[in-house]
């Protein structure tokens, strides 16, 4: 409900105001209709011949109605002139920054409206400034709307308030074009888009320039002022200039701007900038525009190496000349202007990579002085540079880039300094001449031939690869060619070699996460050149590889055409190899009965009283160099013909071993605190420990009687898993690596009572072991799992009812052929030496004939 209805009181007309080239006032009143706004617009000159204090009324007075907006809209809070209609007549921009509480910009011809521009956000303020000019020079006006206190979206969908202006562009009569440009501001807070005005053509680039004020914005809070360039599509994205609060203190600067005109007649438009914080006016003065026409020219246009027409030092140098030149053109210019030329010579090389050198300094920079006239002649400086020696440096192919940037030499602080547009940077070009052609491009044709031994890689070993390599050239020069090969993971260089009297070089290098070998082969490799090579390489770590690896190798240059050979792949075949050894052992391997001064005790828990202690050790060890899972299986006699002869009661392995065995120890019999196996020699007793009444005992049990002739000739029992009942031992082993080792020892009684019912009987106890690698955790799995075993041997032998053990027949047999053997040997030395050829004396016959001749 709109209360004081045509309310023209406290309108605050003249809020904003703008005089167009005829000579009209437009002015705004964004508090009349109760802050609904208005605007009217009346002659200067009405203004002028206006009689009294205050007066009512003006000749050709218009005025806005107030049903032209909404209700506390603001109409008026901006006002300016443009051109949309193209009437002979400037229309009328009206900022309204509450209109429907989005804001809006209306267009007027006259009281006509042409245009009604929404805002896009609530109390945004779109329209609180308003600007007119051509941004483009294309002959239309363009409109610029301000909303200081629009937000936007910014680090984490946060929403910041740092205002917007908007850019819309009238690209043919009567027409601004929909896809408006924004320009955001950087300071939360800081109002941007407060105020904004038309500069003019700052810079002389044909386009004119904006500046937009931030009130609130600026490094500390005191407002700044921001110079955005015209260019064809609109305003620069990107601020060409910042002018700062000079005030310590919050000033609102930029509040108001008003540019666009030549205060100090220098021919260039300036700005002036309100800070009403601190009640100042700030005068800014456009600095001239010195636009200058740069260029940069080498003698000779090649650099040729083998050319060394200036001294330098003791020696020689390929050398070539460099000139600079200048000339100025732009209105007001000072008649004389110094300036510096900084050049950089190979600017895109690495400044101690760089090919080329002043002579006068063997340094790759210079700046160099300078001074242009008015005259419009070109003024240039000549200096001298050098082309490094082939040997300092590896690039001969990429042009060498000479950079030359142009700024303006230190001022007197009482003269307005200029600003240089135009060419203020300059890059040029220049080659080294190589031996290509007369279009000097090199094209070469690389070939890449490799051969490698069959041997396969194996699983868990150190292995040396030989990649042996051809590589051969037959076009013109590859400059800086090299050798890469890309290793696969696990596979690390060693060296290189080679029979040419040129050293290969090779080096490896981390690229993305591989290893890359590169091997230089020339620069250039020349026509023709062919270079073979081997390659070592040690590869392990190939437990996750499949059946083979694979990398590839190729030639690569810095020519610009054909740089690269073929890509050819290595293959290296991978194999799995294992080697595996059980060994078994009984300790004592040898018992002798009868036991001394030993009792059968039934009712006892130490096992020595029923028996002899032995031990069977059986340990495997991997020799590698497979990691593999295996299986090993212990085998023992225990019982023949229904007879105790071995009682299991101890088992004992390694932490890696996981075992099966069925209950042992049935009597729970108990294992002494002292190791049996340091008396394995205390039962070999001689005939003198064997007392008389336990001998009869051993001749003969119950009514049976055993002569000694008898017990002499009973023939040798060997008892094994094939003709007795044994008890088994399975246990299982995972991962077990190269050089470990794994041990299962078993403690044992002889039934020494078994025994005794067999006097004189030697008796052979075999136990055996098997093992069988069951599985590899690689990948690949080895052709065939290997398995092998073993086996450990008990002898019980008795002593004769002498006291003595029975000679075995094949060691008299062998006792007998041993002293024949030893007689001849001594008959054959004595025959060696003469024995048998001695001189004898001589019978008396002898004499008789030998003194009748």
């Amino acid at each position: 409900m709109r209360h004081y209805y045509n309310d023209k009181r406290d309108c605050e007309v003249g809020f904003s105001a703008e005089i167009s080239k005829d000579g009209t006032l437009l002015a705004g009143a964004p508090a009349g209709f109760y802050f609904s706004g208005l605007f009217m617009t009346v002659p200067l000159a009405a203004i002028q011949n206006a009689r009294g204090d205050i007066p009512q009324t003006f000749n050709g007075l218009s005025t806005s109605s107030e049903s032209t907006v909404s209700g506390d809209a603001y109409q008026g809070f901006s006002v300016t002139y443009g051109e949309f209609s193209y009437d002979d007549k400037p229309d009328l921009v009206i900022g309204v920054p509450n209109h429907l509480d989005v804001g809006a910009v209306q267009i007027y011809s006259g009281l006509t409206a042409l245009y009604v521009i929404k805002g896009f956000q609530v109390a945004a303020h779109f329209g609180y400034a308003v600007a007119v000019t051509d941004i483009d020079k294309d002959g239309y006006d363009d409109l610029l709307v301000g909303a200081p206190v629009f937000l936007e979206h910014r680090t984490g969908g946060k929403l910041k308030e740092v205002g917007q202006v908007y850019v819309y562009m009238q690209k043919t009569t009567k027409r601004l074009d929909k896809d408006h440009q924004t320009i955001s501001g950087n300071y939360v807070y800081g109002q941007f888009g407060a105020s904004i005005a038309p500069l003019g053509d700052l810079d002389l680039d044909g386009y004119n320039d904006v500046a937009v004020g931030s009130p609130f914005g600026g490094k500390f809070g005191g407002g700044c002022v921001y110079i955005y360039k015209g260019e064809r599509s609109g305003l620069s994205a990107q601020p060409s200039q910042i002018l700062e609060n000079p005030l310590s203190t919050p000033s609102k600067f930029g509040f108001t701007l008003r540019g666009g005109k030549d205060i100090d007649s220098n021919g260039y438009p300036d700005l002036i900038v309100g800070a009403f914080g601190a009640d100042t006016v700030y005068v800014y003065r456009a600095q001239p525009v010195v636009t200058l026409h740069t260029s940069v020219t080498f003698s000779p246009g090649v650099l040729n190496p083998s050319l060394k027409s200036c001294k330098l030092g003791s020696g020689n140098v390929s050398c070539f000349d460099m000139s600079i030149c200048i000339r100025t053109s732009g209105k007001n210019l000072p008649k004389t202007l110094n300036l510096l030329a900084d050049i950089q010579l190979d600017s895109q090389k690495s400044r101690f990579l760089r090919r080329i050198l002043f002579i006068d300094s063997s340094t790759p920079s210079k700046i160099i002085p300078i001074t242009v006239t008015d005259d419009k002649a070109p003024v240039c400086s000549k200096v001298i540079a050098y082309l490094r020696d082939e040997s300092e440096f590896k690039d001969k192919l990429s042009p060498i880039v000479v950079s030359v940037n142009f700024s303006l030499a230190a001022q007197p602080a009482n003269v307005l300094a200029p600003v240089i547009h135009g060419n203020t940077f300059l890059q040029e070009q220049i080659h080294i001449l190589l031996d290509c052609g007369e279009d000097n491009i090199c094209i070469p044709d690389l070939n890449l031939e490799t051969n490698w031994n069959e041997e396969p890689l194996v699983i868990g070993m150190d292995n040396l690869a030989q990649i042996q390599f051809g590589a051969r050239n037959h076009g013109e020069g590859a400059y800086e060619a090299e050798l890469h090969i890309w290793l696969p993971s696990g596979a690390h260089y060693v060296q290189v070699l080679s029979n040419t009297t040129d050293k290969i070089i090779c080096a490896p290098k981390k690229a993305n996460g591989t290893e890359l070998v590169m091997c230089e082969l020339g620069n250039p490799m020349k026509q023709g050149a062919e270079i073979s090579a081997a390659l070592q390489l040690s590869i392990s770590s190939l437990e996750e590889s499949g059946s083979n690896i694979s990398f590839p190798m190729q030639i690569k240059s810095r020519n610009s055409h054909n740089s690269s050979s073929l890509m050819v792949l290595v293959h290296l075949d991978i194999v799995v190899k294992m080697a595996l050894d059980l060994r078994g052992s009984i300790q004592p391997a040898e018992v002798i009965l009868p036991l001394p001064n030993w009792e059968l005790k039934e009712d006892s828990k130490n096992p020595s009283d029923r028996g002899e202690l032995v031990t069977q050790i059986y340990e495997l060890h991997n020799g590698g160099p497979a990691t593999v899972d295996v299986e090993v299986v212990i085998k023992s006699p225990e019982k023949y013909e229904e007879e105790l002869f071995l009682y299991p009661f101890n088992l004992m392995v390694d932490d890696n071993m996981r075992c099966s065995l069925a209950a042992i120890n049935t009597l729970q019999l108990i294992l002494p605190t002292a190791a049996p196996l340091d008396k394995a020699d205390s039962h070999r007793v001689n005939r003198r420990e064997v007392p008389r009444d336990e001998k009869d005992v051993m001749m003969g049990t119950g009514n049976q009687t055993t002569t000694e002739g008898d017990l002499r000739h009973k023939v040798p029992i060997l008892l094994n898993c094939s003709n007795s009942s044994c008890w088994e031992i399975k246990c299982v082993i995972k991962n077990m690596e190269k050089g470990q080792r794994a041990t299962l020892k078993l403690d044992s009684v002889l039934w020494v009572s078994t025994f005794l019912q067999r006097p004189q009987q030697q008796i052979t106890l075999r136990s055996s072991g098997y093992f069988e690698v069951t599985g590899v955790p690689y990948r690949i799995q080895p052709t065939a799992f290997i398995s092998n075993e073993t086996s450990a041997d008990l002898v019980v032998q008795w002593v004769t009812p002498d006291g003595q053990k029975d000679i075995p027949l094949w060691w008299i047999i062998l006792g007998i052929l041993g002293g024949l053997l030893i007689l001849a040997l001594f008959i054959f030395v004595m025959w060696k030496l003469g024995f048998f050829r001695r001189n004898r004396p001589p019978s008396d016959d002898e004499d008789v004939l030998t003194s009748g001749q």
